[in-house]
């Protein structure tokens, strides 16, 4: 059977690419910090609604608004940023948006794990920049290599079980990575490049941060 005939798979691959697209991978390693059998799902109430509203806005809102605005000024020709110029320009803005979430969450009363993440999320938006220049790689695999990471650093630092957490995050990553080959949005090196540079510019910056 080629590629692209089968409807359902097509179909799945590209629910998997939109559910698990990069601008919400903020908001998902949130939901894995908070809901961890670690001492940070004990957090107040009020400091996760506080946490989560800041990034909606500033990590999903907020991109995908500029996205539609630049697309609407003919400053990129795709919403999905195909070219290497695009890509430059999407995720600079990104990174500046990162950045300014970080600056907020190290003004609010939250635990140093929830800081760390995102200086490190803003050093791998600052490494992706830096490859694409050379390289066109999965942007999606660099968020879900990341996001595997966090969860791996994570049982490493609390000493807890979170050992199915780990497995549902290996498994993601392969849907993620399946989808991005099967509806040929990239190809085999493009998507394992774009993993280990989530995987190495994560472990790499929590090493350092904790």
């Amino acid at each position: 059977m080629n590629r692209g005939e089968n409807i359902f798979l097509s179909r799945m691959a590209q629910i998997i690419s939109v559910l698990f697209h990069p601008v919400f991978m903020p908001l998902y390693g949130l939901l894995i910090i908070f809901s961890a059998p670690t001492l940070l799902s004990f957090i107040p109430l009020k400091i996760k609604k506080l946490t989560f509203l800041v990034v909606v806005v500033n990590n999903i809102i907020m991109p995908l608004s500029i996205v539609m605005i630049l697309y609407s000024r003919g400053v990129i020709k795709s919403v999905f940023a195909r070219e290497k110029h695009e890509r430059t320009v999407l995720l600079s803005i990104t990174m500046v948006l990162y950045l300014i979430t970080t600056l907020l969450m190290l003004k609010l009363p939250v635990p140093n794990m929830i800081k760390a993440y995102f200086i490190s999320t803003t050093f791998i938006t600052f490494v992706t920049i830096l490859i694409n220049m050379y390289w066109r790689l999965s942007l999606h695999s660099v968020a879900v290599g990341g996001l595997l990471m966090l969860v791996c650093f994570m049982a490493y630092l609390f000493e807890v079980t979170v050992i199915i957490y780990v497995a549902e995050m290996i498994l993601l990553s392969g849907l993620v990575m399946f989808a991005r080959l099967y509806n040929d949005d990239h190809q085999a090196v493009e998507v394992w490049t774009g993993f280990f540079t989530g995987v190495v510019s994560m472990a790499v910056s929590l090493l350092i941060l904790l």
